[in-house]
């Protein structure tokens, strides 16, 4: 396909920018959606493209990362929580980000271990199908390696006032208050309160690699973190002081 240096212009933008890319009227949309069937770009999420070449140099935890940058700005009231905050303040967004991805697919616990043809269509919704066609990606085998739930999903914080209904992408959680603070361009919780949440949320398997990777880190103290699980309100209180416990 003839090459266009006003695009090649804006992808470089948003590479340096570390997000994807998105149609701002029609014409543009036809234009993406072209050079992603012809294999240039990766199709991402409905509405998010990007270079197939760039897009593989990244690791699963950056491409997670992209998805969620390329989401703030195009919803800037919004505070990521949960493992999409974890994955912003640079904690493990799951094991893909520390161990192997055949462990990961191998694990029996694992939760979309038993629904390949769903975490298919997911991975390539969210992580590309590298530098294929869609049609190719259609008829291709079955994936190796199944992720985690939540790297499927953006976990957002809101209040009880707030208008928000849970979709396939997009996970709310309510708050009393939503505190805040920036990392990287990207309103997040806190990361004390995000490590709790990521413990009484999600399963062991899932919760431990982010509070290992924060104990062994030096991003929170061990007897911070115990104090915190103790005294910070929320659900399943029980559940992420097991998880602390298999942490510490």
């Amino acid at each position: 396909m003839r090459r266009n240096t006003k695009l090649e212009a804006i992808f470089a933008g948003a590479e340096a920018s570390r997000r994807c890319l998105w149609a701002e009227n029609d014409a543009q949309r036809r234009m993406l959606r072209r050079r992603a069937d012809c294999g240039e770009l990766v199709q991402l999420h409905g509405h998010y493209y990007a270079r197939a070449v760039y897009w593989e140099t990244l690791g699963m935890g950056e491409r997670y990362r992209h998805v969620i940058r390329s989401h703030a700005v195009l919803h800037p009231n919004w505070v990521f929580c949960d493992m999409t905050a974890a994955a912003m303040h640079g904690l493990a967004a799951g094991p893909a980000d520390t161990m192997a991805l055949a462990e990961n697919a191998a694990s029996p616990d694992s939760p979309d271990s038993t629904a390949p043809s769903h975490a298919k269509s997911c991975a390539e919704a969210w992580y590309g199908a590298g530098s294929r066609s869609r049609a190719e990606s259609r008829c291709s085998a079955e994936p190796s390696v199944v992720l985690p739930q939540h790297m499927y999903q953006l976990h957002v914080a809101t209040t009880r006032n707030g208008r928000a209904r849970d979709c396939e992408s997009v996970k709310y959680h309510y708050a009393c208050a939503l505190r805040y603070e920036t990392v990287d361009g990207v309103k997040v919780t806190g990361l004390r309160q995000t490590l709790f949440d990521c413990a009484r949320h999600h399963e062991l398997n899932d919760a431990l690699p982010v509070i290992k990777s924060a104990l062994h880190g030096g991003f929170v103290a061990q007897a911070d973190l115990v104090n915190d699980f103790d005294t910070l309100p929320g659900r399943h209180r029980a559940h992420a002081l097991s998880v602390l416990l298999y942490a510490i």
